[in-house]
């Protein structure tokens, strides 16, 4: 477990309180350190926010530090688990971040985009699919991932 803690007061006026799942280096200094943060719920909250969140702070159990925080918010949708799709139908996979705008990796089977498919922001677009696009597409930024097992069955219409 952590001995950091996020705290803030949502919308309604309750407190929030977070614990990071990881706490690593940022890489960006000395002292600046980067916090994870599984729970969406929350991050929802802190978005919505207008003019920032009241009360934010970060608590290492010593000290606690009000003023001076950089929080960088960001989180994928949520995919559906599978979608099934017939031969020659289109394909839309929305891998839109939410909260910041970040650098977003679109990949298939982990090897990036299929040569068919055209990412727009961050959209991946396939506007005839064929059996070759089926696999495990897969959306990531920041450590954050979302999968999608595409299904592509045959077109027994014509």
């Amino acid at each position: 477990t952590s001995a950091y803690q996020l705290s803030f007061q949502d919308e309604s006026d309750n407190e929030v309180v977070m614990t990071p799942t990881d706490v690593s280096p940022s890489g960006a200094g000395p002292n600046e350190l980067r916090l994870t943060f599984d729970a969406m719920r929350p991050f929802s909250e802190l978005i919505g926010l207008s003019g920032g969140p009241a009360g934010l702070s970060l608590s290492n159990g010593i000290s606690t530090a009000v003023a001076g925080l950089d929080i960088l918010i960001v989180d994928l949708p949520i995919l559906p688990d599978t979608i099934v799709l017939e031969e020659g139908s289109t394909l839309f996979i929305d891998c839109t971040p939410i909260g910041q705008t970040a650098v977003v990796s679109i990949e298939r089977n982990g090897d990036g985009p299929p040569s068919s498919a055209m990412v727009d922001n961050f959209t991946l677009t396939i506007t005839s699919v064929g059996m070759n696009d089926a696999g495990s597409y897969s959306c990531a930024v920041f450590g954050i991932s979302r999968e999608v097992e595409v299904v592509v069955i045959p077109d027994f219409s014509g």
